[in-house]
């Protein structure tokens, strides 16, 4: 994992991956991010993008990666999106305008090509 971890966010004078407002989210966010497992989690991200390539990959098709390589405990939605969010928020990855089965698609820059991509954040 000899890649940078992202953390886009700056919350209480600290580097953060985020989190949605509550106490569990919050706590949540800070042992993930200080034990490694939001690194681990990026890390697993881009590669299976490599991998993936042109296809690149979206949410529910990431929770059954990082599901398979989380040695048992669950990796939900809100998880695997806040993941593709970051290395989006960070550029590190892009999304695409294209959908497949009504998901947003997420590749490596590399492999946009000719393709129209989004900016991070929300849609009006």
């Amino acid at each position: 994992m000899t890649e940078q971890m992202s953390l886009p966010y700056v919350q209480q004078g600290q580097r953060s991956s985020g989190w949605s407002g509550s106490d569990t989210s919050r706590n949540r966010a800070r042992v993930n991010d200080s034990t490694g497992i939001t690194s681990k989690r990026q890390a697993e991200t881009i590669s299976a993008m490599r991998v993936r390539r042109y296809d690149g990959i979206t949410t529910p098709e990431l929770i059954d990666v990082l599901n398979f390589t989380n040695d048992g405990k669950p990796v939900h939605h809100g998880s695997a999106s806040g993941v593709l969010s970051n290395l989006h928020k960070t550029e590190r990855v892009c999304r695409l305008v294209d959908t497949r089965f009504g998901c947003k698609i997420y590749v490596l820059p590399e492999y946009v090509y000719d393709r129209t991509t989004e900016k991070q954040g929300r849609n009006a």
